[in-house]
């Protein structure tokens, strides 16, 4: 059990490296080992590491089944922390897969069991989650109540990842409203060790902030870098809404280059929905930027065809 263990940790720690292959291996072997053992800490550990190791959008179906056995297999352990991490994981599957109704259940089910464990650590998830549906309904009110209740629950666990969280919250409502949340140089203070996934995002507000050299510089930089220059099997769970963002960056800017290349990176992937963070936003589903990125290009066939399906799933 103990190797196990550390094999399904190993694997998460080499999410600091660029050892994609290697560290979906890891959890692999940690899958493996704890299904002769039948412990079932061992067994949610191991799936989580998994659902770590394979959080790419090409996933999304494996990580849902995988997530819903760690919510069993917990519960038949009585295991309510792990219960809470399973059904985190099947959320944000749940999302990425744009079944919204499944979305607020699990939105319930876990506040259900948070409630019972008294820890806010846990809980903020819950009005962040909440938030969001909230912006995608547009209810302000909402919103805002929902907001009060995440700084509350932020400032009583001293989560940092709470607070960058509800900061992206905030980044995402202001970006789909077509106004930059952030100037780029406090957006750098805030998030320093971002790398390459930041140049979407600094794109993103350059272009927001009607900086189109800055904006063009830096959109083209992440398309050289974490768009058309990582393999599928390095793509992380923050891939997805990062080429939604850069997909906006090129359409403020009118960037045919940049269109052409990211029409190219999201087609296989226009049924689902881009994530940021946890759900702590969503940009819409993929297919609704095909389309301002085809008629950007002039294929308007490709633009009529993508909007059937934005139009159905963004419904």
């Amino acid at each position: 059990v103990l190797r196990c263990t550390l094999t399904a940790r190993l694997s998460v720690a080499l999410a600091f490296t660029r050892g994609a292959r290697r560290r979906q291996a890891v959890a692999e072997e940690a899958v493996a080992a704890a299904g002769r053992l039948g412990n079932a800490r061992a067994s949610a550990g191991a799936l989580a590491a998994w659902c770590d190791a394979a959080a790419g959008p090409q996933y999304v179906a494996a990580r849902r089944e995988a997530a819903t056995e760690i919510v069993e297999t917990a519960r038949t352990a009585g295991d309510r922390a792990v219960e809470l991490l399973g059904r985190r994981l099947r959320l944000v599957a749940l999302a990425e897969a744009g079944d919204w109704a499944g979305v607020d259940v699990e939105i319930d089910r876990y506040a259900r069991v948070a409630d019972a464990v008294r820890r806010p650590d846990l809980a903020w998830l819950v009005p962040l989650w909440r938030g969001t549906r909230a912006t995608m309904r547009g209810d302000a009110a909402a919103e805002a109540a929902h907001a009060a209740e995440l700084r509350r629950l932020t400032e009583l666990s001293g989560s940092t990842n709470a607070e960058l969280l509800g900061l992206t919250q905030g980044f995402v409502r202001e970006g789909l409203a077509g106004r930059a949340s952030v100037v780029v140089e406090r957006f750098l203070e805030l998030a320093p060790d971002l790398g390459d996934s930041a140049h979407c995002t600094i794109a993103l507000l350059h272009a927001l902030s009607g900086a189109p050299a800055a904006a063009r510089q830096a959109l083209h930089r992440w398309l050289d870098g974490r768009g058309a220059g990582m393999s599928e099997d390095e793509r992380d769970s923050e891939w997805l809404p990062e080429a939604v963002q850069a997909a906006r960056a090129a359409v403020l800017l009118g960037d045919r280059a940049a269109a052409r290349a990211l029409h190219e990176l999201l087609s296989p992937f226009a049924g689902l929905f881009a994530i940021e963070g946890l759900l702590a936003g969503t940009w819409g589903c993929v297919a609704g930027h095909l389309v301002v990125i085809a008629a950007l290009l002039g294929a308007e066939a490709d633009a009529r065809r993508h909007l059937a399906v934005a139009a159905e799933l963004d419904a």
